[in-house]
């Protein structure tokens, strides 16, 4: 990957120790232009409608309504496409100290809240994102509006906004098994690989426990520690993330859609679509697709 200019977070109020940036756009737009963090900022990206793509460590993550990317300091990124409404919410973590509550650094892109990680990587279901929506909203203007007490209006909205997250992650693991090895890292990835290319095949649990070589417990275990997400969780998540790129650049009609990415029946498929997406997959594609009836400019 070629080498272009990173730019420095800048914040909109410097007595604030975080500050909201929405973007919202109705046309997909381009940028390869890396961001860069400054001092110890942390950024948590959260995808409330619509799709993006982030760039981070030369690997591409496509985030889909509902999905988040927690991204620590130093860790140089780039939003390459976009379409929908994208929230960045950008802290210092030296704001974590002032939480009432135990919130600290665990790890490169992760976060530590009252004993349970926040994986770099979240997808939050459609009754948190309406939890969060507000909480972002006012941490926004406090972050803008240079009022008396911003700072601690800021800091009581941030700890909100992470105690909600938290709710929504796995148990905590013993610190002795809090990261899983990277031969077994690299074995969760290649099986993951695996689920991904053959999503039309009735998988269950005790099939994919066979067919990954470890027991139940392991395979939950591990799962969660490499993706954030048990097993079965994971593959109705990547299912509908495939259907996504489906309605997007295919004609395909929803029935075959939901058979190739592994729902046994159409109602199934919209029931699962609705509620990790916030909207029916027919509401997706209209709103991702561009209207061929529209004039260009």
């Amino acid at each position: 990957m070629s080498t272009v200019p990173s730019l420095p977070c800048c914040y909109a109020d410097e007595q604030a120790p975080t500050f909201v940036e929405i973007y919202e756009t109705t046309t997909s737009y381009y940028n390869f232009e890396y961001h860069s963090h400054a001092d110890d900022d942390w950024e948590i990206q959260f995808m409330a409608q619509g799709r993006s793509s982030i760039l981070l460590d030369d690997r591409n993550y496509d985030l889909g309504p509902g999905d988040i990317l927690i991204l620590g300091p130093d860790q140089d990124h780039s939003c390459s496409a976009s379409l929908g409404r994208r929230v960045v919410l950008t802290f210092r973590e030296s704001g974590l100290s002032a939480l009432p509550f135990e919130a600290r650094p665990d790890g490169v892109g992760q976060l530590l809240i009252e004993g349970r990680h926040l994986a770099p990587r979240l997808t939050v279901p459609v009754h948190t994102r309406t939890r969060i929506a507000p909480l972002v909203h006012q941490l926004q203007a406090e972050s803008t509006a240079g009022e008396p007490m911003a700072r601690a209006m800021c800091s009581v909205l941030l700890g909100q906004i992470l105690l909600v997250l938290a709710r929504e992650a796995p148990e905590a693991l013993p610190s002795d098994e809090a990261h899983a090895s990277l031969d077994a890292q690299q074995t969760i990835e290649r099986f993951c690989a695996e689920l991904r290319n053959s999503l039309d095949y009735p998988w269950t649990l005790p099939e994919m426990v066979r067919r990954s070589g470890y027991s139940a417990p392991q395979l939950n275990r591990l799962f969660e520690q490499v993706t954030s997400l048990s097993p079965c969780r994971w593959l109705r998540a990547e299912r509908i993330r495939s259907a996504r790129e489906l309605l997007i650049n295919t004609d395909m009609v929803m029935s075959q859609i939901a058979l190739d990415v592994g729902f046994e029946s159409r109602c199934h498929f919209h029931r699962t679509f609705r509620q990790l997406a916030g909207m029916s997959p027919e509401q997706y594609r209209q709103m991702m697709r561009p209207d061929p009836t529209r004039e260009k400019l």
